[in-house]
């Protein structure tokens, strides 16, 4: 229903002497004059601020005063609606209103309820003319939740701004936070290296745009034996050096030296010799030849349950869970499989894992859930996590951290809810079942 014209002194009536309901309605309004609007910025009603905060017709002047606003959830409308302008505005074509956004932005990134500042770093997050000065303040945050969106992703963060960060900052997460940027360029590598922060480093390796010196990838698998969240996003690095190729095949699992094996860039003789070092450790003992020489069955990585139990049946000790799928089902069995587990699994790289999971969790054969990645395409990987009962949220993160799909082709979470129908996904699983 379109408002129908109203006089400005109706609307001034309206505004000093009003009803609630109509000073609130008043407040949505694009066609009042600025000065009403203003007027409205000490309203009495926070449902009246609220909505004079979201009004994008509202005077630059009064969303500054609403900048200060008591309540924290007009402090929050106003931080959103502002962020949200960052990228239209013009500094030399519109020069007050980009002054007055500035200055509100530097009131709002000073506000001591985090959730404010969390919402300009979610919005400001991939604005490429967004502010510096604003930036880094975010970056530098001491609340994780506010920082680490900037620093995952934001385009104004310079390689200095980003050293200067990991040397500083005290708060915990905010190396991984960097660890997953794209395209990190490999002196922040090296001082991502150099922090011996071992699920930053995890989650570096996971990163296939990182850019990872030689002799720096030689010093993490120096250190790698011991470390083995490290060992399969180690094997699976892209161009990875035949040399870092056959120390890893000494100490990492078998199921990974049969990755390392099938890495398409090593020649006949590169794979005989890493044969040859299995062997080896065959020998040794360090290896299980039972299980190194073990073929993929009708359920690739899935072990018949007698299998699982020592060979005394009175004893019924389980052997430990080696693949993805059985740790997987272990964990399911054990009620460890869930969100929270899922999650971390996406944020130190654990591809193989996630995978296993959304298998399991889905009912989906690991077949199906590896092509639904594989297929890099944004709704198909949605999909397979909805059908596992993950969260929209933790959805939009595994197009990124395991499908390995561009920021900018993202289908992104609408807050707590998918962005895609039901029918839809489930038409995206009917599809993948017949590739």
């Amino acid at each position: 229903m379109v408002d129908k014209p109203i006089k400005y002194e109706q609307a001034r009536e309206l505004a000093r002497n009003g009803a609630e309901e109509d000073r609130t309605h008043l407040a949505t309004r694009s066609d009042v004059q600025p000065e009403i609007l203003y007027f409205l910025v000490d309203d009495p009603s926070l449902e009246v601020r609220r909505n004079l905060a979201t009004n994008k017709a509202t005077p630059a002047k009064a969303d500054t005063i609403l900048a200060r606003d008591k309540e924290e959830l007009v402090r929050q409308e106003v931080a959103e609606k502002i962020a949200l302008l960052v990228p239209g505005l013009d500094q030399q074509a519109q020069k007050q209103v980009y002054d007055a956004a500035m200055e509100t932005l530097g009131i709002l990134v000073r506000d001591q309820a985090s959730k404010v500042r969390q919402i300009l770093s979610e919005t400001l997050k991939d604005v490429a003319n967004a502010p510096a000065d604003i930036i880094n303040q975010l970056a530098r945050d001491t609340e994780l939740v506010v920082a680490e969106p900037v620093l995952t992703f934001s385009p104004v963060l310079s390689n200095e701004d980003l050293l200067e960060i990991i040397s500083n900052s005290p708060v915990e997460g905010v190396v991984d936070a960097i660890a997953q940027r794209a395209a990190v360029d490999a002196t922040v590598s090296d001082a991502i290296i150099q922090t011996d922060h071992l699920g930053a480093i995890a989650l570096l390796l996971g990163n296939t745009s990182a850019q990872i010196r030689e002799e720096a990838l030689d010093v993490i698998i120096d250190k790698a034996s011991d470390v083995e969240s490290w060992h399969l996003p180690l094997v699976k690095r892209p161009s990875l050096p035949i040399k870092a190729a056959f120390r890893l095949a000494h100490f990492v699992a078998a199921s990974l030296v049969d990755v390392l094996q099938k890495r398409g860039e090593l020649s006949g003789e590169e794979v005989s010799e890493i044969r040859k070092i299995v062997d080896q450790r065959i020998d040794d003992g360090t290896i299980d030849p039972d299980w190194a020489n073990q073929k993929n069955t009708e359920k690739p990585g899935v072990v018949e349950l007698d299998e699982l139990w020592d060979e005394d049946p009175d004893k019924k000790r389980k052997v430990k869970p080696v693949t993805p799928i059985q740790i997987a089902e272990d964990m399911k069995e054990n009620d460890r499989l869930d969100e929270a587990a899922v999650s971390e699994a996406v944020n130190r790289g654990d591809v193989d894992l996630v995978i296993a999971a959304i298998s399991v969790l889905s009912g989906l054969s690991l077949e199906a859930v590896e092509k639904a990645i594989d297929t890099q395409e944004p709704q198909t990987v949605m999909s397979v996590c909805w059908k596992a009962g993950l969260s929209a949220k933790l959805a939009e993160q595994a197009q990124s951290k395991v499908a390995g799909i561009k920021e900018e082709d993202l289908v992104k979470a609408a807050g707590k809810k998918f962005p895609i129908s039901d029918s839809q996904m489930t038409e995206r699983l009917s599809g993948l079942a017949n590739l």
